[in-house]
């Protein structure tokens, strides 16, 4: 990852076509090519209208996109993380992987506390992945926090509903999250 800061987009486009050509000669030196065609290029900005810059690597151009997925997370031009969300709670990844784990819990009976625990632990961990990276846009982006609170409301009643079915009246133990931009973590609720 080369990341290249510049106050004017000239600037920008000089500092980081000499960047991409030091890390291609050295891929080179090293023997090793670089596919052109996968490299993924993201200006990060918070201006509303601004230029593009004209990168170049191995002499073709590098096409500008909005968004890049990086280490699980979807990073977008602006750093709200909309997408990151959307895909994480709206788009069902989190509920895929409830379900699936859902699948293991005995449908007869419901499931024991630590089993449901454990269901409501690994939703939450799915769900908050990169939880530091993009706290701050919680602030910004209420967007964000419904998708969030959703998900999260879902997987808690899905636990819930699983006790009740064996009659008994204890939550899983697992409390309701308040999210904390600010500090940027998350906190149990009331």
């Amino acid at each position: 990852m080369v990341i290249v800061p510049g106050a004017t987009i000239t600037e920008l486009e000089q500092k980081t076509n000499e960047a991409l050509n030091r890390v291609s000669g050295e891929i080179r030196r090293l023997g090793l090519s670089l596919a052109v065609n996968k490299t993924e290029a993201v200006l990060f900005t918070y201006k509303y209208k601004h230029g593009n810059p004209a990168l170049l690597l191995d002499g073709q151009a590098l096409v500008l996109k909005q968004q890049m997925k990086y280490l699980g997370m979807v990073v977008d031009g602006k750093l709200l993380f909309k997408e990151h969300t959307y895909d994480a709670a709206a788009n069902r990844k989190t509920e895929r992987t409830a379900n699936q784990l859902a699948r293991f819990i005995p449908k007869s009976g419901g499931p024991k506390q630590l089993r449901r625990k454990l269901y409501v632990a690994v939703t939450q961990s799915v769900l908050l992945c990169g939880f530091p990276s993009w706290a701050h846009t919680l602030e910004y982006v209420p967007g964000n926090v419904v998708h969030i609170n959703r998900v999260q409301r879902n997987s808690l009643l899905r636990s819930i509903c699983a006790s009740q079915k064996r009659h008994q009246t204890s939550s899983p133990g697992c409390p309701l999250l308040t999210f904390s931009p600010r500090t940027q973590h998350v906190v149990p609720g009331n």
